[in-house]
C-alpha cells in the first residue's frame, strides 16, 4: 500500500476513489495541494460536507451516481471548477466504477486531468483569431490570401475594387485581375520552391474589374509564415489609388500648363521666397540679364542675383528698394530700374500666395529702354520746335482744329 501511494502520489493528474455512498476513501497527493486540504479532510466525507470547495454545480455528483446506477464509465470534457480559493481550473474527468468479487459496483474511480494551460491557450487564440479576422473583414484597404495558385479568402473592400462577389474569386486566377506577366511574377512569390517565402511584392499595377472597368491598385504581397518560419500562405493587399493617380494626372497637366504661360510670357518673371532667395524663372528673364550660364549648374541662383546687382546703376539704392519690397511682402510694387549699360527695365511685383498664406514674391521685368529713348527723342524735339516757335522774328500764331 505505501508503495502504491507512492506511485499515486508521483502521478501529477488528481485521483481520488469514493465508496458507494460516494464518500472519498483515497485521494492522491496532486488533489490536496489543487485544494489546498490534507488527505485526512477528505477520507470518510462526501464532496458536499467538505468546505474547502468552490462553487459548483451538481454535474459531478449525477453523473457519479449514473456510474454507480450503471456500472458505465463516464467522461466529463473540459469541466469549469473552482477551489477555496476561487481559482478556477478547466478539468476532464474520467469516472470509473470500482467493482467487488462478485462483480457489483462497489465504489468509483476518477481521473482528472487539469486542461487550464490548454483552454486558457484556446482562449486566448480565439481572442486573437477574432481580432485578426475583425481586422480582416473591416479593413478598408483589399485583403486576400493567397495559396496554390488560388484566392482563398477576401474582404469586402476586396470585392467593392474587383467587383466580384466574395465566391466568386475562389474560380478566379490571378490573370483573370491583373496581366499576365505581373500575375506570373506574384505566382513565383506566393509558391516559393524553397518553402521559405521571404520575398515581398510592392507595386502599382492595374486591376480589371469584373464590369470591364481599370481600377490602379497599390499591390503589396507578403508571405505568411508559420512558427518554423516556413511558408504556409501569402497575404494580398490593395488600395485603389486610381483616384489619386488622377489628381496627379490634373495637377502635371495644370503644371504643365502653368508651365507654357510662365515660359511663353513676353516679360522676364521670377519667383523668389520671403527670405529673398530665387525659385524659380523663366527663359525671358535670363534672357533680358543676359546670362547665359548653364542654369543647371551649382550656384546658378545666387550668381544670377548677384549679376544683377552689379549691373544696377545705383546698386545701393536698388538694394535698399529691394529691402522695401521684400518687408511688405502683401503689397504690391512697381518701381523703374536703371543700368549701366544704359538699358532700363520696369519692374512689377506682387505677393504669392498658398491657401491664403504669403510665401513668397513674383517680380515681372520688362525692357522700356526703347520706350524711354522715344520719349526722350520726342521731349528733345518738342523742346527744339517750342524754341524755334518762340524765337522766330515773325508773328506765329497756332491754331488747333
Amino acid at each position: 500500500n505505501d508503495f502504491l501511494q507512492l506511485i499515486l502520489d508521483a502521478n501529477p493528474h488528481i485521483l481520488f476513489a469514493k465508496d458507494k455512498e460516494r464518500r472519498f476513501q483515497y485521494v492522491n497527493a496532486a488533489a490536496t495541494q489543487w485544494l489546498d486540504a490534507e488527505r485526512d479532510d477528505f477520507l470518510g466525507k462526501r464532496r458536499d460536507e467538505l468546505d474547502f470547495f468552490g462553487s459548483d454545480d451538481d454535474t459531478l455528483a449525477r453523473e457519479e451516481i449514473q456510474v454507480l446506477k450503471t456500472g458505465a464509465s463516464q467522461y466529463i470534457y473540459r469541466k469549469e471548477i473552482s477551489n477555496k480559493h476561487d481559482q478556477k481550473r478547466w478539468i476532464d474527468f474520467v469516472q470509473t466504477p470500482l467493482f467487488d468479487k462478485d462483480q457489483k459496483v462497489s465504489g468509483i474511480f476518477t481521473v482528472a486531468t487539469d486542461r487550464t494551460e490548454q483552454v486558457l491557450k484556446e482562449k486566448e487564440l480565439a481572442r486573437s483569431e477574432t481580432l485578426y479576422r475583425s481586422i480582416f473583414e473591416n479593413s478598408p484597404v483589399g485583403l486576400a490570401t493567397y495559396r496554390n495558385g488560388r484566392i482563398i479568402r477576401v474582404n469586402q473592400a476586396m470585392v467593392d475594387i474587383c467587383g466580384y462577389k466574395d465566391y466568386e474569386f475562389q474560380a478566379l486566377s490571378l490573370r483573370d485581375l491583373v496581366d499576365a506577366s505581373f500575375a506570373q511574377q506574384i505566382q513565383a512569390v506566393t509558391e516559393p520552391t524553397d518553402g521559405k517565402g521571404n520575398q515581398i511584392i510592392d507595386e502599382q499595377v492595374k486591376i480589371y474589374r469584373k464590369d470591364g472597368n481599370i481600377r490602379y491598385v497599390q499591390v503589396r504581397v507578403v508571405p505568411v509564415l508559420d512558427g518554423s518560419n516556413k511558408w504556409i500562405e501569402s497575404l494580398i493587399t490593395l488600395a485603389d489609388v486610381t483616384e489619386l493617380i488622377q489628381r496627379e494626372l490634373e495637377l502635371d497637366r495644370s503644371l504643365s500648363e502653368q508651365e507654357a504661360i510662365f515660359q511663353s510670357t513676353v516679360e522676364g518673371m521670377c519667383v523668389v521666397d520671403l527670405e529673398g532667395k530665387l525659385l524659380q524663372f523663366n527663359q525671358k528673364f535670363t534672357e533680358l540679364f543676359e546670362f547665359d550660364e548653364d542654369t543647371s549648374q551649382l550656384g546658378f541662383r545666387e550668381r544670377i542675383q548677384e549679376n544683377i546687382l552689379h549691373r544696377a546703376l545705383d546698386h545701393q539704392a536698388f538694394q535698399n528698394r529691394v529691402a522695401v519690397i521684400m518687408k511688405d511682402v502683401a503689397s504690391p510694387s512697381h518701381d523703374i530700374i536703371e543700368f549701366k549699360d544704359g538699358l532700363v527695365y520696369e519692374r512689377w511685383s506682387y505677393p504669392q500666395k498658398f491657401r491664403d498664406q504669403i510665401i513668397g514674391r513674383v517680380f515681372s521685368f520688362k525692357d522700356i529702354t526703347q520706350q524711354r529713348r522715344n520719349e526722350k527723342t520726342i521731349k528733345e524735339n518738342e523742346l527744339k520746335y517750342r524754341t524755334l516757335f518762340d524765337q522766330s522774328p515773325m508773328g506765329l500764331l497756332l491754331l488747333d482744329f
